[in-house]
């Protein structure tokens, strides 16, 4: 990956729209990956989970630094540090090494390590088994609210436990940095055009960017109905509100 030259996004952060966005911060290749669990590591439903409700730590601390610092931080997400900050705290964070990120991390570069580790998760935040079928559903339906929330609640509660929690983990954050949008300019839109490629893998394809707009309108429409589509097996799951994650 790249030496480290902060990437200039904050030209204009009054604009709420955001459009065009490109994940800079690409995952280093299989091969090149060692033998070890990375740190983005989401346990299977057959795997004993190594972290309380398998939320992997890097995602944990991550989102608990930005709960802390970052929730009023103009274009949170949007800003991307520099490629040699971010690897150094990944390195980090795949060595077993003890990370401090009041320390070693400032809010840029958390938040860019956590869409990096969005998108190295093994399996996708949205695994890739069922993604098509999450796809489907909303193309198929997004016109119905009922229909659609319906059958989207019923796939999200087909995930595994591990999948589930991480999922219902990310959403109730990026709604918390929502909820101070006025101030952060990050509605959930712009959270879900900044963030979609990181829930989502869309492979290439000549019409890679319409696959990508729709999977980014599927998350905005997952965020903007979550506690309807996540309600009845967060309660299954004894998974408390957001006092249970956050500073």
């Amino acid at each position: 990956m790249g030496s480290g030259v902060s990437i200039s996004g904050c030209q204009s952060f009054s604009a709420v729209q955001v459009t065009n966005i490109t994940n800079r911060i690409t995952p280093e290749r299989k091969e090149q990956r060692k033998s070890r669990d990375p740190a983005c590591h989401v346990p299977s439903s057959k795997e004993k989970s190594p972290e309380e409700g398998g939320i992997p730590l890097l995602i944990k601390e991550a989102v608990q630094y930005l709960s802390t610092f970052g929730l009023k931080h103009t274009g949170l997400f949007r800003v991307t540090s520099s490629l040699k900050k971010v690897t150094a705290l990944k390195e980090k964070y795949d060595g077993g090494e003890s990370v401090d990120l009041t320390q070693d991390g400032d809010i840029d570069t958390v938040a860019s390590l956590l869409k990096l580790c969005l998108k190295e998760l093994p399996e996708g935040v949205i695994p890739e088994s069922t993604q098509s079928s999450f796809i489907i559903v909303y193309k198929d339906y997004r016109l119905d609210e009922e229909e659609c929330s319906k059958h989207l609640k019923k796939l999200i509660e087909d995930l595994s436990r591990t999948h589930f929690t991480v999922l219902h983990y990310l959403c109730t954050f990026f709604i918390r940095v929502a909820s101070y949008s006025e101030i952060n300019k990050m509605t959930l839109e712009n959270l879900s055009i900044v963030l979609g490629p990181s829930f989502f893998r869309v492979p290439f394809s000549p019409n890679i960017q319409e696959a990508q707009n729709l999977c980014n309108d599927l998350l905005l429409y997952i965020l903007r109905n979550f506690q309807k589509l996540t309600a009845d097996r967060a309660q299954q799951e004894n998974i408390e509100q957001v006092q249970m994650y956050f500073p």
